[in-house]
């Protein structure tokens, strides 16, 4: 019998993405689902538009939903939402409203999941983003996506350091809350990919696992700087890096927290105020981010080490086509990745490249 999955579903005034992610979610070839969609107050007629057009689901139980009266954010919604689950679930999916998935992309993720005791979590391939064509992404040591090369065609499934909280399905049995609720947003995936991996769980993506993500490709397009974006991506970034590093790697690495932060505010200055008010956030709040640092290293069962050789020392990538490098020239920021390599040669911190050298 196939395990119980709930997809969780976030909404708020995306009422023109419902039919494309809900038509396509219902066509699953995967049978044993339910879904849970949390309208975060929308005021878009979001709600009575899934109620008009998806009363067969709603009324077969296939579909739940709940409208909360104001927006709890990615983090409190899916939060939220997770408090409806119930027991008889297995696995649970997070996935954003504005996706197509395959018919096939349930059953594939699940099927990953169910081969290996040790894997936490899940997730699928995105088609807006050629990583089944050779380009895979890890993370730098200060939080940020690094790509590179590698031959994934034949490959059923890759290892990676976090799953992207637009497709992410993860085992129940093993998480009491998904995400901490000060993020409000951004970083939460990272935020929860990290944990899983600290308590010694895989994490892997199911190569033949696919869905389109619609406004991923729109923000990668944008050159307009969006300050709600910054100031918790910021926040939240750094938060992650001040909680889950163990004391003596968090020293040796926040150098280059400061260096990143000094070179992206140089490279582009609009985000500085939004900045400087993620800093301050962080400042004033050590308190409550220690008493966090010591309920996640409480949860510890393996160390940094395993961790950090699956990470990249490199601060940019020409891959990493996030990173605009403005008035710093290509060469400048090689030259950084330079200094940034002999630093963690120096201090022993192994990276991905040269763990794979050793």
């Amino acid at each position: 019998m196939e395990p119980k999955v709930t997809v969780i579903i976030l909404n708020w005034n995306g009422k023109h993405f419902l039919k494309t992610c809900f038509d396509a979610l219902f066509k699953s070839t995967c049978r044993n689902f339910d879904v849970l969609l949390l309208d975060n107050g929308s005021e878009d007629g979001s709600v009575e538009f899934m109620k008009k057009n998806f009363k067969k689901f709603i009324g077969n139980k296939k579909l739940r939903i709940i409208a909360s009266p104001k927006n709890l954010g990615f983090a409190g919604g899916n939060n939220e939402a997770y408090k409806h689950v119930t027991s008889k679930s297995k696995y649970v999916v997070l996935l954003n409203n504005d996706t197509k998935v395959d018919a096939e992309w349930l059953n594939e993720t699940v099927k990953i999941a169910e081969m290996d005791d040790l894997c936490a979590g899940v997730g699928a391939i995105d088609n807006n983003i050629l990583y089944y064509k050779h380009q895979w992404n890890t993370y730098n040591l200060v939080g940020d996506p690094i790509s590179f090369m590698q031959n994934n065609r034949k490959k059923q499934t890759i290892d990676t350091t976090m799953i992207s909280g637009c497709s992410f399905l993860f085992k129940k049995y093993l998480v009491d809350k998904p995400f901490d609720d000060d993020y409000f947003a951004y970083s939460e995936d990272m935020y929860l990919s990290w944990l899983l991996r600290l308590r010694g769980y895989n994490l892997k993506y199911a190569t033949k696992a696919y869905f389109d993500h619609f406004t991923h490709s729109i923000k990668k397009r944008s050159k307009k700087i969006n300050s709600f974006l910054v100031y918790h991506g910021t926040k939240n970034r750094i938060m992650n890096l001040f909680i889950f590093y163990q004391i003596t790697n968090l020293i040796k690495i926040f150098p280059l927290i400061v260096l990143r932060e000094l070179i992206i505010n140089i490279v582009q200055p609009a985000r500085i105020v939004s900045s400087l008010k993620a800093y301050w956030w962080l400042f004033i709040n050590l308190g409550k981010i220690s008493k966090k640092r010591k309920h996640i290293q409480a949860k510890r069962k393996v160390s940094d080490a395993l961790l950090i050789r699956e990470q990249s020392y490199k601060l940019y990538e020409e891959l990493n086509a996030d990173f605009k490098m403005g008035i710093l020239s290509k060469e400048i920021l090689t030259l950084v990745n330079f200094l940034i390599l002999v630093y963690c040669k120096l201090l022993n911190i192994r990276t991905r490249e040269l763990y794979q050298k050793k």
